[in-house]
């Protein structure tokens, strides 16, 4: 009978290297896909030459388009996400705030000249969507309140999160570089360093009805990481590369 146990053991054991190769090669190609996009985006948002547009250099645009872009896929894949258990989000609703809320953010920025502007702006779209939402639902035989409710949670998350996330690049002085790097490394690093503490030493679950596979030298990881990014950033800020622009227009 022990005989018959090990060799189902050991079976199960040959099946499981070869997928746990697998999930590490995903993740290391997934990983690095992600860690090219983030370098892209962080040093194209922080070289300091280019034609100037506004006042400010070109080239950090592809922050903000970067941020746009990302809001928006993240919108739809949550309205995707609440259609397989509850109402159906009105997906065009979304798509409209996310336009006309960036939109409304750069007209009024440039316009005003306000740092905190483009923020009002985008509440105020925002604001206007929820009415339009709850007045097409009421005249409408399809829809009911239950899908503006869904609506409204997309249109607070993510796309209320990723706003913030712009306004970074507006930031005066090298306070916008700095918030960029710190917004790319510190859940790079925390993410990374939990999950190799976590495989590494393993030991007591964190929260085992919540996540089993979370554990508590992974959370230490994580925090350790996050430290670790935080002084990267200081350290930047404080001795910045040559391609690093600290002091904006």
């Amino acid at each position: 009978m022990n005989t018959l146990e090990e060799t189902q053991n050991d079976n199960l054991e040959q099946e499981l290297k070869p997928k746990h190769k697998s999930v590490l090669g995903i993740r290391a190609a997934t990983a690095l896909c992600i860690a090219a996009v983030y370098v892209a985006v962080v040093l194209f948002s922080t070289f300091s030459f280019g034609p100037m547009l506004n006042g400010r250099y070109a080239l950090r645009f592809v922050y903000d388009f970067f941020v746009i872009s990302v809001t928006l896929v993240c919108a739809l894949e949550m309205c995707r996400a609440f259609s397989h258990k509850y109402a159906k989000p009105l997906w065009a609703f979304v798509v409209f705030n996310v336009v006309g809320g960036y939109s409304a953010f750069y007209i009024i920025h440039y316009a005003v000249l306000d740092e905190s502007g483009g923020i009002t702006a985008f509440f105020g779209v925002l604001a206007t969507t929820f009415l339009l939402c709850i007045v097409y639902t009421m005249f409408s035989k399809k829809y009911s309140m239950n899908n503006v409710l869904t609506t409204m949670l997309v249109l607070i998350y993510p796309t209320v999160l990723f706003v913030y996330m712009l306004s970074l690049n507006y930031l005066p002085t090298e306070s916008a570089n700095s918030a960029i790097l710190l917004l790319f490394l510190l859940p790079a690093f925390s993410d990374t360093a939990a999950y190799l503490f976590g495989t590494t030493f393993r030991g007591p679950k964190l929260a085992p009805s919540i996540s089993p596979k979370k554990t508590v030298s992974g959370a230490v990881g994580g925090v350790l990481g996050g430290i670790t990014a935080g002084g990267l950033v200081l350290l930047l800020s404080e001795f910045p590369p040559g391609f690093i622009s600290i002091a904006r227009l």
